[in-house]
């Protein structure tokens, strides 16, 4: 989920990771049809304020919360309009009837604040304790979150749901949710079809409700500027991926994506050798194990190259080769000869300055 970097006291970044008396609080307010009010708020105990000795400013307000104790204020705000917030969203959903945020998610959140802070994001976890809020329109009927007195405002603190993730729904989201009968829709490629990695990013995961999740090969992905993160998830691989989409009913849809990253393989044949050719035929195999070949082309003394038509390629059913494709070439006198073997995913082999000696 796409949350603003929020800068929290830049003037006490380099202490910070030392504060216990520390306190964050996000509110979403959701009762705005197009746009989600977003409050950011920090609070540091007086102790603490005093103790390090932060400049007050107007900046600042004194307040005094819940445990009795008094704390320094320091907020910001921002309105974000609801396409922005759940555009880039790896999965879950904020709206103004369905609320579902899978924890990794909230956890972004305290990646930003680390990194705009440079402090390790496990130190500020430990150190700050995160609430984050969100106000509805409507009551709230369920949720896994605090509910308050009048079921509109539900408040969820960091840690309280383990991995689970922060839901909240109100009489017609969860409707909504429960008449679902229509699962994500994968598409911008075709299943079963062979594409380089960097087409990837071609694909796009959608759902009418909301996502819950997205994996490639049974690991999870996230979402990133440019689409979907397969490439970096660290479970892409060459060959066969299955991507399989999950909405928060439980519909799925699974794709097959095929990648091929791989040029043809050449055997019997190599760059800057030297072969010696006795029948006036130059034989040599080659083989792509994922997409298949599309083309060969060759070239003597540096002329234009030309295509080795289909009857010169024959299948290797046995032997040693099996599997590969027997290449042949008629070459009546000695050269020096270039192979250009390009698959059906437009990667290439290219064997450059080949000597062919003739007897």
């Amino acid at each position: 989920m796409k949350i603003k970097k929020t800068i929290i006291f830049l003037s006490m970044i380099f202490i910070i990771s030392l504060l216990t008396g520390c306190q964050i609080v996000y509110t979403y307010d959701l009762t705005s049809a197009d746009k989600i009010h977003v409050i950011s708020d920090m609070y540091i105990s007086e102790d603490e304020f005093e103790q390090y000795n932060l400049k007050k400013s107007d900046d600042y307000e004194l307040v005094t919360l819940e445990d009795g104790k008094r704390y320094y204020k320091y907020s910001e705000s921002e309105d974000i309009s609801v396409y922005e917030v759940n555009a880039s969203s790896s999965g879950g959903v904020i709206s103004r009837d369905i609320l579902y945020l899978p924890v990794n998610t909230v956890e972004e959140q305290e990646e930003a604040a680390a990194q705009n802070n440079s402090i390790d994001p496990e130190t500020l976890r430990s150190v700050l304790g995160l609430k984050i809020v969100f106000v509805f329109p409507e009551e709230v009927v369920d949720t896994n979150g605090t509910l308050s007195e009048d079921k509109k405002t539900v408040t969820f603190i960091a840690g309280d749901t383990g991995n689970a993730p922060y839901y909240a729904y109100t009489a017609r989201g969860k409707s909504r949710l429960e008449s679902d009968k229509t699962a994500p829709v994968i598409s911008g490629l075709k299943q079963n079809v062979y594409y380089k990695s960097n087409n990837v990013s071609k694909l796009s995961v959608s759902d009418e409700t909301a996502l819950a999740s997205v994996t490639c090969n049974g690991y999870k992905i996230e979402k990133c500027e440019k689409g979907w993160n397969f490439s970096t998830c660290g479970k892409f691989k060459q060959g066969k991926n299955v991507v399989v989409a999950t909405d928060l009913s439980g519909n799925k849809t699974s794709f097959t994506l095929l990648i091929d990253d791989k040029s043809p393989t050449v055997k019997n044949l190599k760059n800057n050798s030297v072969k010696k050719c006795t029948s006036k035929n130059v034989v040599f195999y080659v083989k792509d194990a994922d997409s298949g070949l599309k083309k060969i082309t060759y070239s003597k003394n540096s002329q234009k190259f030309k295509t080795i038509p289909k009857k010169n390629i024959k299948l290797v059913k046995s032997g040693k080769y099996k599997g590969y494709y027997k290449v042949t070439i008629k070459c009546r006198k000695s050269c020096k000869l270039r192979v250009k073997i390009l698959d059906n995913c437009g990667n290439f082999k290219n064997v450059s300055n080949v000597k062919i000696v003739v007897k």
